[in-house]
């Protein structure tokens, strides 16, 4: 009798979980609807593709663009971290737009004798990573990092 009504319990969690979860998407339906700008009656029920597209719920990373902070943020990774340009879009939800691609400075990566080098002022004068890297006009890409001691 016990296991029936532990059964029961779970099945009533179950149920009241789903209900809750249900009302809470019906209410994310009627704030978008009540954004909407359009004044026609859409149905949710329609075959339409554009309707179909625009409420899947999937954000689009690249809806709007970048704005100057982004856009910095985006460089700063990519000349600090090494990130590329595309994995901080994603990361900011935006794209750079052709407006502020002149913020985007190119990274130019150290080959394997500047690497070296830099490693050998590591060693012999206690310089940064920071400062050989400086010297030398390039960033240590990640393949190569192994090779700085």
């Amino acid at each position: 009798m016990a296991a029936v009504a532990a059964i029961a319990g779970v099945g009533m969690m179950v149920c009241c979980s789903s209900s809750v979860a249900a009302m809470m998407m019906g209410d994310d339906t009627k704030k978008k609807e009540d954004d909407s700008d359009s004044d026609s009656d859409s149905d949710s029920d329609s075959d339409d593709d554009a309707d179909a597209d625009a409420d899947d719920g999937s954000p689009d990373p690249y809806a709007t663009f970048c704005d100057v902070a982004k856009t910095d943020w985006i460089n700063s990774k990519m000349q600090n971290d090494g990130m590329p340009q595309t994995q901080g879009e994603s990361l900011q939800k935006c794209k750079v737009p052709n407006s502020l691609k002149q913020r985007i400075l190119p990274v130019t990566f150290c080959d394997v004798a500047k690497t070296d080098w830099i490693n050998s002022k590591l060693q012999e004068d206690d310089m940064p990573q920071s400062q050989g890297e400086s010297l030398q006009n390039c960033k240590v890409p990640n393949n190569l990092q192994s090779r700085i001691k």
